[in-house]
């Protein structure tokens, strides 16, 4: 039966269809390889183990994350766990997504 994707078949979907948009973002690719990953990035500001932050990224590249969050979670329930992410928006532009 042919039914709806589910999640994570939607984030596979997502991410190799904007790989080069994500490149672009300064975050590693063991970062966004993974939604689990990406959401604690953008939850915490980094990933336990893993190199990288939002502090380290430009405001180029800080666009193009916005770009793919607003894409990926258009739905500000989603967008409202991800602290990190929302205070690093405010500092960096002074307003929310």
């Amino acid at each position: 039966m042919a039914g709806r994707r589910n999640r994570h078949d939607q984030w596979v979907t997502f991410r190799d269809s904007h790989a080069g948009d994500f490149n672009a973002t300064g975050i590693p690719a063991e970062v966004w390889g993974s939604e689990t990953r990406l959401r604690l990035l953008l939850t915490n500001g980094a990933v336990e183990g893993v190199a990288g932050s939002l502090l380290q990224i430009s405001d180029e590249e800080f666009m193009m994350l916005n770009a793919l969050v607003q894409n990926f979670y258009p739905d500000d329930r989603d967008q409202s766990f991800f602290t990190a992410y929302a205070k690093e928006l405010l500092t960096r532009f002074g307003r929310y997504a």
